[in-house]
């Protein structure tokens, strides 16, 4: 993640470092099942996904920071993985514009970790939820 900053994303407990993730997508939404380190359920929704990649905890190296900041849920500003996917996407559809919004997203979760390139993070647990960001972006596509 050279010149890449992470930030914890505000409102969300560290993470149960042990279950697996029980992940699955619906239309333009991929939604992460998991477990906070107070062993509470909590749903990740991501909206719309542009991309997503899982790996094995073992090929990871998490963030440098103090705490508990390997089992955060965090976003990554200045992604290469980002860029990247936007070249591409230049390359093959010089007009498109939808990565344009697009925030990474790193989960920490078991033996896992999955990112996720959308446009938006919204959770839910124990009757709490919340959003990163708290609005999202206003879509091209119409109603």
């Amino acid at each position: 993640m050279t010149g890449a900053r992470i930030q914890p994303v505000a409102g969300l407990d560290p993470l149960h470092t042990v279950p697996r993730p029980e992940l699955r997508k619906a239309g333009g939404e991929l939604v992460v099942e998991l477990f906070d380190a107070s062993e509470r359920r909590v749903e990740l929704a991501f909206r719309p996904v542009q991309a997503v990649r899982i790996w094995t905890l073992d090929l990871w190296i998490p963030p440098a920071a103090e705490g508990d900041a390997g089992r955060r849920v965090f976003e990554v500003a200045g992604s290469g993985w980002r860029r990247e996917l936007a070249g591409q996407l230049e390359e093959l559809h010089p007009t498109a514009s939808f990565l344009d919004n697009a925030r990474h997203f790193v989960v920490p979760a078991g033996d896992d970790v999955v990112e996720v390139l959308a446009w938006q993070l919204l959770w839910r647990r124990d009757g709490d939820h919340g959003a990163h960001p708290a609005e999202a972006p206003p879509s091209s596509i119409p109603g």
